[in-house]
């Protein structure tokens, strides 16, 4: 197997396609927006937060949601029509030998003569794996409580219909006011909605969790293995000394 040998000039790939940069980078921009209003949302109480600016943020978290989740549909799409390195059969950990390639890379590892991948190494994909689950629980949940809180997104309409009031246009139902709700409905539905929210809360933290070992993983190659792991997300090359094991 290919391994990292310093002595050998460096000698530039393409490693990352346009769709799978843009990913990237709006994923990253999405989640900094969402995180940041998110945190809002979850301590409105300790902000002492009035009941419009909680409207509003949850207005704004809502906009930064529909960037993300668009941005993640089309990444999942673009993973079973790119031909480079961002197809989900190079990208996840179901290639054929994974398991024996994945014990390989960490040996070279220990013995510091890591194999030199174009795409992701076997521990990258582990963790596109891990990130790519995160972020589906973070998108799915995200959609459903936005139809609970401002009757909006995909699911907007059917819990406005749950929760209006007979006679009531659930059209009309104005995030934050219970004056046009059914009580008994309404209730049932923030009985359904807790699980959702304790859902959208742990797979925030796991995805923060996930992000801090990702960095910490970039880091690694970068001063490692001396791999522009950063700058080749920017502009789609690697450059690696050795042959690649994933170079065909």
């Amino acid at each position: 197997m290919a391994t990292i040998t310093m002595r050998e000039p460096a000698r530039e790939h393409h490693a990352w396609d346009a769709g799978v940069r843009a990913f990237h980078w709006i994923n990253l921009a999405a989640l900094l927006w969402m995180t940041a209003t998110g945190l809002c949302i979850l301590y409105e109480n300790e902000l002492g937060l009035p009941g419009p600016s909680r409207v509003a943020f949850k207005i704004v978290h809502k906009w930064g949601g529909y960037v993300f989740a668009i941005n993640l549909a089309l990444r999942l799409v673009w993973g079973f029509v790119s031909s480079g390195h961002g197809n989900w059969s190079r990208a996840l950990p179901l290639r054929a030998g994974f398991l024996g390639e994945l014990r390989a890379y960490l040996a070279g590892l220990r013995s510091g003569e890591a194999a030199a991948y174009v795409g992701h190494n076997p521990l990258g994909a582990l963790m596109v794996a891990a990130l790519l689950l995160a972020l589906v629980v973070q998108a799915v949940t995200g959609m459903v409580l936005a139809g609970t809180d401002l009757y909006q997104g995909p699911f907007g309409s059917y819990f406005a219909e749950w929760v209006a009031a007979p006679g009531i246009d659930p059209a009309s139902l104005v995030p934050g006011d219970r004056t046009k709700l059914n009580a008994a409905a309404y209730a049932e539905m923030r009985k359904f909605r807790a699980p959702i929210v304790r859902t959208h809360e742990y797979a925030f933290y796991v995805l923060m969790a996930l992000s801090a070992l990702h960095i910490a993983g970039v880091v690694r190659v970068e001063i490692s293995e001396r791999v522009n792991v950063v700058s080749a997300m920017i502009s789609g090359r690697k450059r690696l000394r050795g042959e690649p094991v994933d170079g065909r």
